[in-house]
């Protein structure tokens, strides 16, 4: 082939490849692009490719990579870099893999050369699977923290982080229900809504929807979507496409996690299944959450009359001395016994008793200042503990409300009326020392007399 033969196969060569080829001058100015060149920059700016910066096609936050790029081509002959980067083409921004080598000492190219080729639905493959691997790393470590960790608010709260940093939105909320009213447990994002805020949540507003129906529900533009009506809270954040997912729990749903933006956004069936992972697991940690804390209730009050049990008491009174001691204020323990308890056990039975005392919880409860712990501190014995403001008129004031309360009457369920009577023991700090154990001896001791003389201390 002869020399101008093969000039021309070059030329047709490089003129009706799909690859984009460029040669830029060191100061970065086209000076060539092929045909696929130029009817990209026509299409994307009606503009001629040469003569132009090369880097204003290209996207602003690749820019800075575009002329480090150039620099390390231009440190000497021969050099190659391969970059991906977004241009701008009539479609607007997609990725392109760009080969570029030094050919500047070279006579008939005296520039840098460039082989580009569109790699969008490469980029976007790539994308998609880092963002899954994301995802799944956010549920499993999310998982593993709701199993070992017992601070479920932590756990909630990065949780929500985790989902706002893989799907890329502005905020991330999660809804609880609380008596037939969703209220906001937490929130993630600019200027977020605080805790217990109640949500406005209509028949049709998206929450809603997905509570009553208990599925995902995907709006990529809320202003446009008939399905809902857009909240006051999602109005005031400027949210314009939104994913929820139900919070299921063991016996019904718990509440909502949303995710939404302010921008229009398509959430696929993989953002679905990821904010649903989350959802579940958050679920699971709540639901527990709940149960260790009905635990400890029932272990810490008596299930009888809903008051706290004597263990809970004793801690109680002991951090009050500590805290009497460093003050030097007096405290009062009241020691509590019902007469006439056990000839209603004999006459009527256990479950008489048991009524008696369900009775007598909330009447004790009645008779002690916001401030005062009232206990069953066993059997047909209760104990109250006088902290604040204690003076000794107060507490004989404290001690006869008592008295009076115990002498009503007490309905059982047969619907026979029965009564008893208390006798009290009043036990001082400041008489007594600061040991519980003496204190509550002292009110025992105190309890015994009364008991025998018909009267209080």
């Amino acid at each position: 082939m002869q020399a101008g033969e093969q000039q021309a196969l070059h030329e047709t060569i490089v003129q009706h490849v799909t690859d984009i080829i460029t040669v830029v001058s060191p100061d970065g100015i086209v000076r060539f692009v092929n045909r696929a060149g130029q009817e990209a920059a026509e299409a994307a700016e009606s503009r001629e490719a040469e003569g132009s910066e090369s880097v204003s096609w290209v996207h602003p936050e690749d820019r800075e990579l575009t002329l480090e790029r150039r620099q390390h081509l231009l440190g000497g002959p021969g050099r190659t870099t391969t970059t991906v980067l977004r241009v701008r083409t009539r479609d607007g921004w997609r990725h392109v893999e760009t080969h570029g080598v030094n050919l500047v000492d070279d006579p008939h190219v005296r520039g840098l050369l460039y082989i580009t080729r569109d790699v969008e639905d490469r980029a976007r493959a790539e994308t998609l699977l880092v963002r899954a691997l994301a995802a799944q790393n956010v549920v499993a470590d999310l998982g593993l923290r709701a199993l070992r960790s017992s601070d479920v608010d932590s756990v909630v709260r990065d949780g929500l982080a985790g989902v706002a940093a893989v799907l890329g939105t502005t905020w991330v909320t999660l809804l609880l229900e609380d008596r037939g009213v969703l209220r906001v447990h937490l929130q993630v994002g600019p200027d977020p809504l605080p805790p217990g805020r109640t949500w406005t949540a209509g028949a049709v507003t998206q929450a809603a929807v997905t509570l009553a129906t208990r599925h995902a529900t995907v709006s990529d533009d809320l202003d446009a979507d008939q399905r809902f009506a857009v909240s006051p809270e999602q109005a005031s954040q400027g949210v314009r496409a939104e994913v929820d997912v139900p919070l299921e729990g063991s016996t019904g749903p718990l509440g909502v996690l949303m995710a939404g933006t302010t921008e229009l956004r398509s959430f696929g069936p993989s953002d679905v299944q990821f904010l649903q992972g989350v959802a579940n697991v958050l679920a699971g940690a709540l639901e527990r959450e709940k149960r260790e804390r009905s635990a400890l209730v029932r272990a810490l009050h008596d299930p009888l009359t809903g008051l706290p049990t004597r263990s809970l008491f004793t801690d109680r009174l002991e951090h009050a001395l500590s805290r009497a001691r460093r003050h030097g204020h007096p405290l009062a323990v009241l020691l509590v016994d019902l007469d006439g308890f056990k000839r209603v056990n004999d006459r009527w039975g256990h479950g008489a008793g048991d009524a008696v005392l369900r009775a007598m919880g909330p009447r004790l409860a009645a008779c002690a200042r916001a401030s005062d712990t009232v206990a069953r501190y066993g059997g047909d014995e209760f104990v109250v503990l006088c902290e604040d403001e204690v003076t000794h008129v107060g507490v004989v004031r404290v001690a006869a409300t008592i008295r009076r309360a115990c002498a009503e009457p007490v309905l059982l369920p047969d619907g026979t009326s029965v009564m008893v009577s208390a006798s009290i023991g009043i036990a001082w700090s400041v008489e007594e020392g600061v040991d519980a154990d003496a204190l509550l001896s002292a009110a025992d001791a105190a309890m015994y007399r009364d008991k025998r003389q018909g009267r209080p201390d």
